[in-house]
């Protein structure tokens, strides 16, 4: 996994500060701690009520401002915060292994940096008052299940709730304009997420590494999702992105496995950027076939780039397009195709074969035809005959040869004359009646390995002869 902020210097820094200032002052707090019997109460160390409390935890009811580090490395499994208590100092409770429960005053608006850093027991917290949550304020509470955002939220800083593995809900009102970097990046169990209408942004790695998220609904009004803001996330479904977003990054979604679908309208940004980025779209939401039960592909629907192909001796393969629930499936991962034929005029068959998630098969026929003779032309010419020709262009080494059909203009019916082979059309018939109309028409023929095909007739032409 990238990381992109806590460094070991600020690391060293805790311990090496704020530890050594901490450590005097809770000296005797610790002592008497770990002496204090079963029903033991109302033991006081540096200002600090120490209790057990009835859910069995020790606990310590906090009646003054705390600054920087206060209770770095406590031993308490569980922190009372007073109406008294209006400010908490920066990694107040960090690394306090033991902690795995906090009650905030209603007074505390801001919860600073680090607040509760490392603190990798800890199991709830409550934050129905809290309006702006500092960066890494409960990064590696890797035990941490229920977060419960305030209303009035307004930040939620870099790296706040990072590889905080316990998560599987969360919802972020809609004061917030921006989740910021990472800051629910490695959350590994978080399955659902609510993000609200009033965010602006989805930060860099905002959710990198969340195994357990399926499927995600962007509220309307974000304009951006950044780089790696949903990398690694290797579940992902169904991720609905609205019309107002103008920019995904390149790595927005980047290694998120072959189930992912973006749903979005078509001619969108998004729609756009599935489709240049080789990920499947669809215009609504697709359901997800159930564990180890595959899709029958037969349902699928199947389009050709070209539907007819005209003979040349050469063999003709149409690009296919295979569509699902309204997204399009990838060649390779979700289906094989197999052609039937595909050289020689005739209908053959472009068939796909499930793969994958997928089962079954269907297939769509395409057709190789015989060029129709095109710009040919007819004149009289003496001793009342008629002269039939085509432009060079016409003339063709893929050709056998042609048929020539004429008729009085008063009949019905078109006599044939049945051999021209040759790659190019001229021909003269002869002896017609002097001053009567005659019409006709033309095809090419192509034998292949004794199998004839014909192209469709010509439109008519007609002379009158005088000559």
């Amino acid at each position: 996994m990238t990381n992109y902020s806590t460094t070991n210097k600020r690391k060293r820094k805790m311990k090496k500060g704020l530890h050594k200032t901490i450590q005097a002052s809770f000296l005797v707090a610790s002592m008497c701690f770990t002496t204090i019997g079963v029903n033991s109460f109302d033991i006081f160390a540096d200002d600090a009520v120490i209790i057990k409390d009835n859910s069995g935890l020790y606990t310590v009811s906090v009646e003054e401002n705390l600054t920087d580090g206060k209770l770095y490395e406590c031993p308490y499994e569980k922190i009372l915060v007073s109406d008294k208590v209006d400010s908490i100092g920066k990694y107040a409770f960090a690394k306090s292994l033991s902690l795995k429960e906090i009650e905030l005053s209603d007074k505390i608006e801001l919860v600073a940096n680090g607040l509760c850093f490392g603190c990798e027991n800890l199991e709830s917290i409550n934050l129905d008052s809290v309006k702006e949550i500092g960066n890494y304020a409960f990064s590696d509470c890797k035990n941490l299940k229920d977060v419960k955002f305030s209303k009035d939220i307004k930040r939620i800083g870099v790296r706040a709730f990072y590889n905080c593995s316990s998560i599987k809900s969360i919802e972020v009102s809609g004061n917030v304009e921006e989740i910021e970097d990472e800051v629910f990046s490695g959350c590994s169990n978080l399955s659902n997420i609510k993000l609200n209408e009033g965010i602006k942004t989805i930060g860099k790695g905002a959710f990198f590494d969340c195994d357990g998220l399926t499927n995600v609904k962007i509220p309307d009004g974000v304009l951006s999702i950044e780089n790696v803001s949903f990398k690694n996330c290797d579940n992902l479904y169904n991720v609905e992105i609205p019309e107002s977003v103008n920019y995904i990054s390149a790595s927005a979604f980047a290694e998120c496995g072959k189930k992912l679908v973006i749903v979005a309208k078509k001619d969108s940004y998004a729609y756009k950027y599935a489709v240049n980025n080789d990920i499947k779209v669809s215009e609504n939401i697709v359901v997800e076939a159930k564990k180890d039960e595959k899709i029958d592909i037969s349902d699928a629907n199947v389009s050709l780039d070209s539907n007819i192909y005209y003979y040349d001796g050469k063999r003709h393969v149409p690009k296919v397009t295979v569509k699902m629930s309204g997204y399009i499936l990838k060649q390779g991962i979700d289906y094989n195709l197999v052609y039937t034929g595909n050289k020689k005029p005739g209908i053959w068959k472009a068939q796909v074969l499930g793969k994958g998630d997928y089962e079954g098969s269907l297939s769509k026929d395409y057709k190789i035809i015989v060029t129709p003779v095109r710009g040919f032309r007819i004149k009289n010419v003496k001793k009342r005959s008629i002269k039939i020709f085509a432009k060079k262009r016409n003339a063709s080494k893929n050709i056998t040869g042609y048929q020539i059909a004429y008729k009085d203009i008063k009949n019905r019916r078109f006599k044939r004359i049945n051999t021209l082979n040759t790659g190019k059309l001229e021909y003269v018939l002869g002896r017609f009646k002097k001053y009567k109309t005659y019409q006709v028409k033309v095809r090419c023929f192509v034998n292949t390995n004794g199998r004839m095909s014909y192209s469709k007739w010509s439109g008519i032409k007609q002379v009158k002869i005088k000559k």
